[in-house]
């Protein structure tokens, strides 16, 4: 049972089911109930909220302007 899945690389998931999860994953649906709703399992659905977690804040720190050390009233963070 292969499965293409443009989506997720060696994903054993439809591209519906993925679809599905990430609309859920946008309107802030829990991943158990986000594995209910589109019947798999909830270990799967929490996977890939973290995988989808994981590739947000990567976008978030490449689209940051701040590189580095930056100075702010005389304090460093």
């Amino acid at each position: 049972m292969a499965w293409k899945n443009r989506y997720l690389f060696r994903g054993r998931i439809s591209e519906r089911k993925f679809r599905d999860l990430l609309r859920l994953f946008a309107v802030d649906i829990t991943a158990d109930r986000a594995a209910e709703l589109t019947l798999l399992n909830h270990k799967t659905a929490a996977a890939l909220f973290h995988l989808l977690r994981l590739r947000m804040a990567e976008l978030a720190r490449e689209a940051c302007p701040f590189r580095g050390e930056v100075e702010v009233d005389e304090s460093y963070f």
